[in-house]
């Protein structure tokens, strides 16, 4: 690792198509960040996206007021996430098929679940060797970073894991700048700031992107590297919250699907968790047939609106919007 620091800055960025030579000289490909049913995926994001979205948001709306009308409160969307469907090895299989079929190359696959290594131990355990990795939620004033912390030391991953917990739990500056400095002191250690301009409509996109210019002035020696997924510039800020935007709706599709060869988290409502009496509890235990007919609705409204041929009028949507709130 210590020497892909020092030859980072000649690095260089292809764009992978229907030409293969890029790939010339290659022997590996490295997946860097994908998730398994360990990750909790909050969904707190889900009212401020689809507020964007007239037909969703009134879904959103009857949910509440139904909500609202039996439990006096509104809902907990804070408390509220959903677990990918894919076990580690199901999902370690999955990078490492589509790189081999995809690329033909060798695959180096790094697991990063939210905030712990539980599936890395998991598959160590079963004799597969992958890194201890992590997708680290940092809190940084009124947005949230996400960075992707690959290869820990065997030995001290699961401490170190915890100190970053902690960082998330308090978040200050002092802390994130001492766990960041401890992290870059090991020498195997990649640091990789995961889709920087996706600000899960916590802020306003100028606001991130200002923060976000701040993080990077102020750690720039221990951030290894940005993930140029949704990386833009700040120019086209209207154009990248269109691409936020459908980025969320398309996640929300894929949170929504069905997936019949994973027996008993086939439905969505089979991995969205809420607050029970003993501790959190899956959807179905309430909705056993995936909720009233509004909530049915919504969810094949989010089906139409991520489909292919849709994203680009609801991209278009999206445009004519931002323009009226400028």
């Amino acid at each position: 690792m210590r020497m892909l620091r020092r030859i980072r800055q000649v690095s260089a960025i292809e764009l992978l198509s229907h030409d293969r030579r890029p790939l010339r000289g290659f022997t590996t490909a490295v997946s860097l960040h994908s998730h398994t049913l360990h990750s909790k995926e909050g969904l707190d994001f889900v009212p401020r996206v689809l507020s964007k979205v007239a037909v969703a948001n009134a879904a959103v709306g009857l949910l509440e007021e139904r909500h609202r009308r039996r439990t006096g409160r509104g809902v907990p969307f804070d408390r509220v996430y959903w677990r990918p469907p894919l076990h580690p090895k199901a999902a370690f299989e999955l990078e490492c098929r589509q790189i081999r079929k995809e690329l033909g190359l060798d695959p180096l696959v790094s697991i990063t679940d939210h905030d712990n290594i539980e599936a890395c131990s998991e598959l160590r355990t079963l004799g597969i060797g992958v890194p201890y990795s992590v997708e680290w939620t940092v809190p940084y004033a009124s947005t949230v970073f996400h960075i992707g912390v690959h290869n820990l030391p065997p030995n001290d991953a699961l401490e170190v894991c915890r100190a970053m917990q902690r960082v998330t739990a308090e978040p200050d500056n002092g802390s994130l700048t001492d766990m960041l400095r401890q992290l870059d002191s090991m020498p195997d250690v990649l640091i990789v700031l995961n889709h920087p301009l996706s600000n899960e409509f916590r802020t306003g996109l100028g606001t991130h992107a200002r923060l976000l210019r701040h993080l990077l002035r102020e750690h720039r020696r221990t951030i290894h590297a940005l993930e140029l997924n949704g990386l833009q510039p700040a120019r086209n800020n209207v154009r990248v919250a269109e691409a936020i935007s459908c980025r969320y709706v398309e996640f929300l599709s894929q949170a929504l699907a069905t997936y019949r060869e994973f027996p008993g988290r086939e439905h969505w409502f089979d991995r969205v968790f809420i607050p029970g009496a003993t501790g959190d509890v899956p959807l179905s235990s309430v909705w056993p047939h995936g909720g009233p007919w509004p909530i049915r609705a919504f969810v094949s409204t989010i089906g139409v609106l991520a489909s292919r041929q849709m994203r680009p009028t609801l991209r278009m949507a999206l445009r004519v919007q931002s323009e009226v709130e400028a």
